[in-house]
């Protein structure tokens, strides 16, 4: 049994562990803290709603406590896609790397803590270190590719929009136009 992560630098330490995982980039634990410095705290009860389906996004959220139920629908016949998520999990970051609208609603199925990363704590990530955003662009474009469902839901949206989230200079390109992000903290090619 893994230990589950008992304080938020744990907690945002393992999710950007999973995040970087495939790239092999470890941050040092005085960036994790910059990134942990820059991360609100979010409470919700049982039964609100954090997003909905097709709804633009804006942050990422990594939750801390508490169960969370999500659901996917689909506009042609097939079946919605409902799921759980448990402490660790990164929910919403799709839309945060790569500007597509919430991919599926979101709503707490108990009381739950959520760790919150806004566009510009996002942008402070992308910025430690010039690997990062190469790496982070990879994964999002990895996952779009490689999750059936996700694009079966890709169907229903513009095919102009599908070819730009699944291009890694578009994707660093929304990363470098994230509010606060300056040209010089993501000097990538």
């Amino acid at each position: 049994m893994v230990a589950r992560p008992k304080n938020v630098f744990e907690i945002i330490d393992a999710a950007l562990v999973d995040l970087l995982a495939t790239s092999r980039i470890s941050l040092l634990p005085s960036e994790v803290w910059t990134v942990v410095s820059r991360v609100g705290i979010v409470h919700r009860s049982a039964g609100d709603v954090l997003f909905s389906q097709g709804e633009m996004g804006y942050s990422a959220y990594i939750l801390a406590d508490g169960l969370v139920r999500g659901r996917v629908d689909f506009k042609d016949f097939t079946p919605a896609k409902q799921f759980e998520l448990v402490p660790g999990a990164l929910i919403g970051e799709i839309s945060l790397m790569s500007g597509l609208n919430r991919t599926a609603t979101i709503w707490a199925g108990t009381d739950i803590k959520l760790l919150e990363l806004s566009p510009a704590a996002f942008s402070h990530l992308l910025s430690l270190r010039p690997e990062i955003p190469e790496a982070v662009a990879e994964m999002v474009v990895r996952r779009q590719v490689s999750d059936q469902d996700y694009l079966r839901h890709l169907k229903s949206l513009r095919q102009a929009d599908i070819r730009r989230t699944q291009n890694r200079c578009n994707i660093l390109q929304h990363f470098r136009d994230l509010p606060g992000t300056t040209a010089d903290a993501l000097s990538v090619g």
